[in-house]
């Protein structure tokens, strides 16, 4: 994070789009929290906490993301972002173990490449790059790819019958497209200068 100004992301720029995009964003966190209360009752206790824990996870996510342009590295507001954080990923991580020892592979397959995609926005967040267009476009590869198997994780799901994990694969890939495009507003004013340099 740093101090330079945040411009306006060009996706909110219609005033439709500043209305509507706020409900469907909170919309689907809170669809995604209710599913908490489904995984409880149709399927393990272990899947409904996992799903606790990234609520936790993407909600102090989209705070981060909405504020990349802000620092506030040493403020007792930062402790409790990490504490948080940490929470979630003790919760995630010993899901994670459970559908390994479990042998549940589907699950651990979504999972791992969850926990990948985090990764890449835990980099976007506290180790942003240069925005040279060969570092951003190899980064972007990663997540296209990282997205294209929970994409198919949900359609084995649905092929299957499993609705609950179909409907909730897909919800979260929708709120983290939401997180991607505050990471996106953020990187837009920075690409251009890099290109610039770069081909300088």
């Amino acid at each position: 994070m740093n101090g330079t100004p945040k411009a306006e992301p060009s996706y909110l720029e219609s005033d439709w789009v500043r209305l509507g995009f706020p409900i469907f964003k909170y919309g689907i966190y809170f669809l995604l929290a209710l599913n908490i209360y489904f995984f409880m009752i149709h399927a393990t206790l272990d899947e409904a906490l996992d799903s606790a824990g990234w609520i936790v996870l993407i909600a102090v996510m989209e705070y981060e993301t909405r504020s990349l342009d802000q620092d506030y590295a040493n403020s007792l507001e930062r402790w409790v972002i990490l504490a948080l954080k940490l929470v979630a990923y003790v919760i995630i991580v010993r899901a994670w173990w459970y559908y390994w020892s479990e042998g549940m592979w589907l699950d651990f397959v979504n999972a791992t490449a969850w926990l990948m995609v985090c990764a890449t926005l835990e980099y976007d967040v506290y180790w942003p790059g240069e925005f040279r267009p060969g570092e951003w476009r190899k980064r972007n590869i990663l997540k296209v790819a990282l997205y294209g198997i929970l994409i198919v994780c949900a359609v084995i799901w649905g092929t299957e019958g499993d609705v609950l994990n179909f409907y909730d694969a897909f919800l979260w890939i929708l709120a983290f497209f939401v997180i991607e495009l505050n990471v996106f507003g953020f990187e837009q004013p920075k690409l251009q200068p890099a290109a610039v340099r770069a081909s300088s």
